[in-house]
């Protein structure tokens, strides 16, 4: 029979500030591993949580997009022939309530919309029952006066 033994080890704290300098806490005990003669595990990097809009000026592609908080799921830069998909778009700038964009697939318009009463600087696009075919494909939206408020590419594999 094996016997666990628990020992303690000190443990250094660093924490990034907004400037770039590290800050680092007094080290403290913790308990050990739970078996004391498996290695510890490497922890991975603090990861920022994950965003649901894309920054300003981009398309993102994905599988869904919740239409009261205007965040995507599924969002990739790949997918395979024959998936469903909604795009994102979040404007350069913010457009007036009632005012419209236009959504163009390889430079054609295939969607104009008013996307809201109110003003708004999201709006999305279900591009079903467009299907695309394998290659990449770029989608842009545009306000009334041509000028580009948003695009995006993705890359379709058959």
């Amino acid at each position: 029979m094996k016997r666990l033994v628990l020992l303690p080890i000190p443990l250094l704290l660093v924490v990034a500030c907004s400037s770039g300098a590290a800050v680092t806490a007094a080290p403290t005990a913790t308990a050990a591993p739970p078996a004391a003669t498996a290695a510890p595990a490497a922890s991975a990097a603090p990861t920022a949580a994950p965003v649901a809009t894309p920054p300003a000026g981009v398309v993102w592609f994905g599988i869904s997009v919740d239409t009261t908080t205007n965040e995507m799921t599924g969002h990739a830069e790949s997918f395979r022939a024959a998936t469903q998909l909604v795009v994102l778009a979040h404007l350069s700038k913010s457009m007036a309530g009632g005012a419209s964009v236009s959504f163009s697939l390889d430079g054609a318009v295939i969607s104009t919309v008013v996307p809201s009463a109110s003003a708004y600087d999201l709006t999305w696009l279900d591009l079903f029952p467009r299907l695309l075919s394998a290659g990449t494909h770029t989608v842009a939206v545009q306000d009334s006066g041509a000028n580009k408020l948003a695009s995006g590419t993705v890359t379709i594999t058959p």
